[in-house]
């Protein structure tokens, strides 16, 4: 975190003052550039500043955004830019460097904290309810399924390889991923491969089965968020097993 704070605080105000930022999100008039470009170095030293500002402003400053995102706080662009600003003219009237630091990481890890017991707490309250259901079986894992479908076949082995179809979606019914997304065809991989929910049904399910299952974040991705899937997210599948692949024999 250091390190990007000082890159941010290095290279975002390389460009532009805040009086610049203010006049062209005016735009009642044309904004003349508050400096000239007279020779190839100064070209080269404002674009070198530019661009580098704008990979902070994209990747370090969109980062801080999302991670904020549906949370008390919000990313004000405009105080960002003062607080950059500030620090390269040496202005500590509000901040010094280390207790700057010292905040940020602190009120970012407070959010992340809050995000996380919110998670934690509506999966929880799903589950809870879910469970109340009619059909839905409930296991000492905490592993919740409907079956939709009962096949006949055989079931698969950990270390069996398996065809399936499959729709994954967040409790609020986000779809995050699916086998449609991917042209439709079945995947196939180990039940050993996949998260703890995964391996528990399809370890579970007769081939020709359709079962929907309700994986807590213990048995999902826990606090390691994925793609779409939010740190400590509840998870709902909707999982077909088409059938298991023959081992080839070894010669």
């Amino acid at each position: 975190m250091k390190k990007n704070i000082i890159v941010a605080l290095a290279l975002l105000v390389a460009g532009a003052s805040l009086s610049t930022i203010e006049a062209k999100k005016n735009k009642k008039e044309p904004v003349k550039p508050s400096i000239q470009l007279v020779t190839a170095s100064d070209s080269l030293s404002y674009t070198a500043g530019y661009v580098l500002a704008e990979i902070v402003r994209e990747r370090f400053l969109g980062g801080l955004a999302e991670q904020v995102k549906d949370t008390p706080d919000s990313l004000q662009m405009r105080m960002a830019y003062q607080g950059l600003f500030d620090a390269l003219m040496g202005d500590t009237t509000l901040f010094k460097s280390r207790p700057a630091e010292k905040f940020l990481n602190d009120r970012v890890a407070a959010i992340h904290k809050a995000k996380e017991e919110k998670a934690k707490a509506a999966g929880k309250a799903f589950l809870d309810e879910n469970a109340k259901k009619e059909g839905v079986v409930v296991l000492p894992s905490g592993l919740q399924y409907k079956v939709l479908k009962q096949g006949n076949g055989p079931v698969a082995k950990a270390d069996d390889r398996v065809k399936v179809k499959y729709e994954g979606r967040l409790i609020d019914g986000t779809v995050f991923d699916s086998t449609d997304k991917h042209g439709g065809q079945p995947a196939t991989f180990a039940p050993s491969q996949v998260i703890k929910g995964w391996t528990e049904a399809l370890t579970m399910m007769p081939v020709g089965s359709k079962w929907q299952l309700y994986i807590p974040q213990e048995l999902g991705y826990g606090s390691r968020p994925s793609g779409m899937i939010p740190a400590y997210s509840t998870l709902v599948f909707d999982v077909e097993v088409l059938g298991i692949e023959e081992k080839k024999s070894e010669k």
